[in-house]
């Protein structure tokens, strides 16, 4: 009876415990600002780097057909990376969190946020910015003010970036035919 009670409560007021955030969630929110596997300057930045590595001589990267293949990898295993990273540190509170990003970022304010992401010019942004009504763009105020916005910044700039995983190496071996040399040990 008590159970049945509490729930009927829980229906009434609609509060629900907290729950960690969904993956496929945290990856819609990703996406709309801007942590995309093909992001731009990431994938740039990533190429450069593997590319550096088939100069070295040592390097198993032989061959361009492998520095793009293990580019692709990189920036997939960076991104996956990312997004597991912020379920972790959200921790149970993750689900609300990732919910109130997901709410601003389909909001006319958040448009201009999923605009900028997806490759707009700052002057097309800043057109967008100039059609919102006063309304929107002091809920888009409020919403970085809020406790859920800080929250998933916070997350984002303490992220720990990407760390090796033996099922990226096992995926370089498979994919791109990279043998990564087996340390010895001593």
């Amino acid at each position: 009876m008590r159970i049945a009670a509490l729930l009927l409560s829980m229906l009434a007021t609609g509060t629900a415990a907290a729950a960690p955030a969904q993956p496929k969630e945290v990856e819609k929110v990703m996406q709309g600002l801007g942590i995309v596997q093909d992001a731009p300057d990431v994938a740039r930045m990533i190429q450069v780097e593997v590319s550096s590595w088939k100069q070295r001589p040592d390097s198993p990267v032989k061959t361009d057909d492998q520095v793009e293949c293990l580019t692709k990898l990189m920036l997939k295993a960076n991104v996956d990376s990312i997004r597991d990273g912020i379920i972790e540190d959200l921790g149970d509170e993750g689900g609300d969190v990732i919910a109130a990003w997901s709410q601003f970022l389909d909001s006319p304010a958040g448009a201009t946020m999923r605009a900028r992401a997806a490759g707009a010019s700052m002057e097309e942004v800043n057109a967008m910015v100039l059609r919102l009504d006063e309304a929107e763009i002091d809920k888009g105020k409020a919403f970085f003010e809020s406790a859920h916005s800080q929250r998933l910044n916070a997350v984002i700039a303490s992220n720990r970036g990407f760390s090796g995983s033996d099922a990226l190496a096992q995926d370089m071996l498979n994919s791109c035919k990279i043998q990564l040399p087996i340390e010895k040990s001593s």
